[in-house]
């Protein structure tokens, strides 16, 4: 999650400097498995439960949000 905050998960959404909740989600859904597959031998697969529009929750690292 952390790369994701830093902008890994806006440059594999819309890449507008922009991290919205969405794109970690989905950035946080790609990644974990592979990282528990990777370090323990299985995927963990995580669960979200959100509702109603996406949101900005930070701008990614060197970028100025607007």
């Amino acid at each position: 999650m952390p790369e994701g905050l830093k902008g890994k998960a806006d440059l594999q959404g819309n890449n507008n400097g922009t991290i919205e909740i969405n794109e970690l989600a989905d950035y946080v859904r790609e990644e974990v498995p592979k990282i528990t597959q990777q370090k323990w031998g299985y995927e963990q697969i995580p669960m979200r439960y959100i509702q109603g529009d996406t949101f900005a929750i930070g701008c990614r690292e060197g970028k100025v949000c607007k």
